[in-house]
């Protein structure tokens, strides 16, 4: 088989698994075993996909997956929502982040958190997964921090300031940050003053209330 040929077989192969309907029959440590009727699949997953597919007991249940092809084998992950998936997907991305460090990052945040811990440029929420340190917690931070994330095509997330919280659209939010900074406002000081963001918002009443609060400092 050319080099061609067993290019596409292999992306091919990457996209027949979307995801495995069945029931849940076995849950170890690291992965559980989906019994579809005819096969039982091996599917390694996140600590809280693990504990959701856990607590399902005999019920038919739908797992989003993920398929790796390389040379020692096949292996297959699997994921509660399309939202962790695409996490895992948008990790594997970054230079040094394998399977085994993405899993490890999505089984001590959730994708809220992940998403909060590269827009607050917070390497120590990184570092508690296994296997990140500082430096790569950095490398997914920059690598990252300007591409666009899965928390952006969600209705929105929490952004813990001061105490308080407030839900508006990741999207909106990060445009007006970008715009602010473009401006030659300081990061730290657009975030201080991200509280109490009214939800659904569009860009610019986001953008001028923001900066109406910037300019009373």
């Amino acid at each position: 088989m050319s080099r061609q040929l067993e290019s596409a077989f292999k992306d091919e192969l990457l996209t027949m698994f979307n995801f495995l309907r069945g029931k849940i029959c076995d849950v170890s440590d690291n992965h559980i075993t989906v019994d579809t009727g005819i096969i039982g699949y091996r599917v390694f997953c996140p600590r809280p996909s693990l504990e959701k597919f856990q607590n399902q007991g005999q019920v038919e249940v739908l797992v989003y997956t993920e398929l790796m092809v390389r040379e020692d084998g096949w292996l297959l992950y699997g994921f509660a929502s399309p939202e962790e998936r695409e996490w895992f997907k948008l990790l594997l991305t970054v230079q040094g982040v394998g399977a085994k460090v993405a899993l490890s990052i999505l089984s001590v945040c959730k994708p809220a958190d992940v998403f909060q811990a590269i827009f607050y440029e917070d390497k120590a929420k990184l570092c508690m997964a296994d296997g990140v340190g500082g430096k790569l917690a950095l490398r997914i931070i920059n690598e990252l921090k300007d591409k666009k994330m899965p928390s952006q095509q969600s209705a929105g997330i929490s952004l813990a300031t001061g105490g308080e919280s407030a839900a508006a659209p990741a999207g909106v939010i990060l445009d007006v940050v970008s715009a602010l900074v473009n401006l030659g406002y300081k990061k730290a000081d657009i975030l201080s003053v991200l509280k109490d963001v009214p939800s659904e918002q569009g860009f610019e009443e986001v953008f001028r209330q923001i900066l109406g609060r910037l300019t009373s400092l």
